[in-house]
């Protein structure tokens, strides 16, 4: 017996075309669905929903189509069968607004690459939190900052920094700061100008660290923001569920290489 897991968000595709039939595809998301009893868990590969196909649906599921129209299934632990996938999409395409981007915006989101059902493996989060390990950090090395400012962190509840915390520009060989940390796991630096970041230290366990951030200029910054404005109008247009939303703005991040705090 394979064990379900609880949380799941499933992509439903629909590509129209006038000459042939509609076809509905899936896109999973984050944990496992099942098609007529097979397990399907590999992450952002269309699977094909045939006519005579059930999907359990444990979590979330949601429709695109041509345009670019996406809708989210409501109820978990429910067999939905193709005619009923296709009359709650019909249903919330009637009522949808397109987004300004959408293309450009789920391009950004969704891989389409095929695989037969119930196959695949799925790769986990590289995000990790402050409690998780004692040689955590973050920024991890070489993510891109479009704020002014950054947040570094560094160690857990059981470990903390013993040394001056160093950083420097690495283009210009300035030293930004030199110093104390201001907590015992992060420290904020302000005003920072573009460019290449090196940070140092020292941990109570005798781990010393050097890591690298990157601080993005303006043009970045501003193609940075577009994109994430329509992401954001995209997801609260689609009315998708909290976790949904979390996890897509957190692959659009990760897909940027973009630091968030």
């Amino acid at each position: 017996m394979v064990k379900k897991i609880s949380l799941v968000s499933v992509l439903v595709i629909t590509f129209t075309n006038f000459s042939i039939a509609q076809d509905i595809y899936m896109i999973l998301k984050k944990g496992t669905f099942e098609l007529n009893g097979d397990v399907i868990y590999k992450k952002n590969a269309l699977t094909l929903l045939k006519k005579e196909d059930k999907v359990l649906n444990e979590s979330a599921l949601i429709v695109l189509n041509l345009d670019n129209r996406f809708v989210q299934l409501p109820i978990r632990d429910k067999a939905y069968s193709f005619s009923e996938v296709n009359a709650l999409f019909q249903q919330k395409n009637k009522t949808s607004k397109k987004v300004s981007d959408s293309k450009s915006v789920s391009s950004m989101l969704f891989t389409e690459h095929l695989v037969k059902h119930g196959s695949g493996t799925s790769k986990g989060s590289t995000s990790r939190g402050i409690n998780d390990v004692e040689t955590f950090y973050a920024p991890t090395d070489s993510l891109i900052v479009v704020e002014d400012s950054v947040r570094l962190q560094f160690g857990n509840a059981s470990t903390y920094i013993i040394s001056n915390l160093v950083v420097k520009n690495m283009l210009t060989n300035e030293t930004i700061y030199d110093g104390k940390s201001q907590t015992k796991n992060s420290h904020t630096l302000n005003k920072l100008k573009p460019g290449k970041y090196s940070w140092s230290y020292t941990l109570s366990n005798k781990a010393q660290f050097l890591n690298v951030f990157i601080v993005a200029d303006e043009d970045f910054k501003k193609s940075f923001q577009n994109d994430l404005q329509n992401l954001e109008l995209f997801v609260k247009e689609k009315e998708f569920d909290k976790d949904l939303r979390e996890l897509l703005l957190s692959e659009f991040f990760e897909s940027k290489k973009v630091y968030r705090f």
